[in-house]
């Protein structure tokens, strides 16, 4: 396989991103050359994106585009692009209302390279694939927050990209019969992505999340895939790092929490 960090693992990180948000979005679209908005309708700015895979080197009539179409959807949304450009872009943003609120890893990992961590995890810890997104998403409610409201319509989402016929996997890690951290495996032809990778504040440190994440990538690997993509946050790129993840590039967020 190619080398990840080269080739064609840029363009298949967007790949997997584009196939995930275009199955929970109620709206999506395409302007331009590697701009694409995805308007989920949950009230939150982390599930509304605009999404800048090839940044001119200055803002351009695309993106003017795809802002125009995220604020006619009347939600609070983010901006998303590559670190590199995010200066030029700064204060076209700030002009449509978006301030700087953070950095992501844009990350990939050759499934059949995870790397678990050797006793860092009990036996008591059992993930299944479930259809129940009632329990699947009651430890993403406490690990992301947002309140009830928030989780119940993402929940929605996913049920209705399930009916759509979207192939996401819900994953639930139980303890006992207690549902302690979830996680969404979604395949993109042969490129696999992560997302939703969440615990209960009060199960972390205990390494439920690294078990999950090895049970992802072995699933992953058994449907084929060559690859599997996620984008972490600050405090997870250590977990992913270790279970074999390699950085791609890091990506700029800029958000908008007002309608």
């Amino acid at each position: 396989m190619t080398d990840l960090r080269h080739g064609t693992a840029i363009p298949n990180w967007y790949r997997a991103e584009d196939h995930f948000f275009t199955a929970i979005s109620a709206q999506h679209e395409g302007f331009g050359r590697g701009v694409r908005a995805y308007v989920t309708g949950v009230e939150t700015a982390a599930l509304n994106l605009l999404s800048l895979h090839l940044p001119a080197e200055a803002p351009d009539a695309a993106a003017d585009r795809g802002v125009a179409f995220m604020t006619g959807a009347g939600l609070p949304f983010s901006l998303a692009l590559p670190e590199d450009r995010a200066s030029a872009y700064e204060a076209w943003a700030a002009g449509y209302g978006l301030t700087p609120s953070g950095i992501t890893t844009a990350m990939t990992i050759d499934p059949a390279k995870r790397q678990p961590r050797p006793g860092a995890v009990g036996v008591d810890l059992v993930v299944r694939a479930i259809d129940d997104l009632e329990v699947w998403s009651r430890p993403l409610a406490e690990a992301f927050g947002g309140g009830p409201e928030i989780s119940r319509q993402y929940s929605d989402r996913h049920h209705a990209a399930r009916h759509a016929g979207h192939r996401l996997v819900h994953l639930t890690g139980f303890v006992e019969d207690e549902p302690v951290c979830s996680a969404t495996l979604s395949m993109a032809g042969r490129i696999a992505r992560l997302d939703d990778v969440g615990t209960l504040p009060a199960r972390q440190g205990r390494g439920y999340g690294s078990r999950l994440v090895a049970h992802a990538l072995q699933l992953a690997e058994m449907r084929g895939a060559l690859a599997c993509c996620l984008e972490a946050s600050v405090d997870g790129t250590a977990l992913y790092a270790h279970a074999g993840f390699v950085e791609l590039f890091r990506i700029m967020i800029f958000a908008r929490d007002e309608a």
